[in-house]
């Protein structure tokens, strides 16, 4: 049984008066049958808070459709000071249109050093996913990187925006990503073992591939096995 729709709790770090003095903005409603029209008024709230550095938001198990992603996507691309981000979406509906309006929001917070995404179970495909590759291009201070895509149809394809993304951000010291079941083949593996070895700075990642058509996850070439020596890393497949 989900929770009653009840108004946010919201955790202030900077005593302030109001929601423009909050520099931590954490919020749990996962389970709590909240739908785009409940979004729409979180938005106004999440607008007030121009001084957030921390973002912390979990909608996970709800009723959130593509219009609902889009309002967050875009009160996202608002908060230009947000340090560390995380968003928690999994097993809603939003699609590749919510997933296009997240990266574009995510696009706009330049200053990012630490970004957690997970939209398992939303029914995105490699067009929903491309936004967000490139945001993460856009994000060059980087230092770690979650992002949870189980059970969508991302395909190698969608993988490329992703990998290409990921290898921009010199300073990423920690990456996980998880695919399972995402129609994927060892052309994925590939493209992410050649993003990894753009990455100077990484010491730790964790990979997560199983239940796709991944057949030589660890047989890549000896430049790849080196850096594999140099970091702490968890490969399933």
């Amino acid at each position: 049984m989900g929770r009653c729709f009840s108004s946010p709790t919201i955790k202030n770090k900077k005593y302030g008066n109001y929601n423009q003095n909050f520099t931590l903005y954490d919020l749990n409603w996962s389970y709590s049958r909240i739908n785009d029209r409940n979004v729409k008024k979180l938005v106004k709230s999440i607008n007030q808070c121009e001084l957030v550095t921390k973002f912390d938001l979990n909608l996970s198990f709800n009723q959130i459709t593509a219009a609902g992603a889009i309002k967050l996507g875009e009160s996202l691309g608002q908060q230009l000071k947000l340090l560390e981000f995380s968003l928690n979406l999994e097993k809603n509906q939003i699609g590749d249109d919510g997933a296009l309006k997240i990266g574009e929001g995510i696009a706009q917070c330049f200053n990012l050093t630490s970004f957690a995404l997970n939209i398992v179970y939303n029914q995105i495909s490699k067009y929903g996913i491309a936004n967000i590759g490139q945001a993460i291009s856009l994000c060059k201070n980087l230092q770690r990187f979650v992002l949870n895509l189980d059970y969508n149809q991302i395909e190698d394809e969608g993988v490329s925006y992703l990998a290409k993304g990921i290898s921009k951000c010199k300073f990423l010291k920690y990456f996980a990503m998880t695919l399972k079941n995402s129609n994927l083949s060892d052309e994925s593996a590939q493209k992410i073992s050649k993003a990894i070895q753009e990455l100077p700075t990484l010491r730790s990642f964790e990979l997560n591939l199983k239940y796709n058509m991944i057949f030589n996850l660890k047989n890549h070439d000896k430049k790849y096995q080196k850096i594999l020596r140099l970091v702490n890393y968890k490969l399933t497949a």
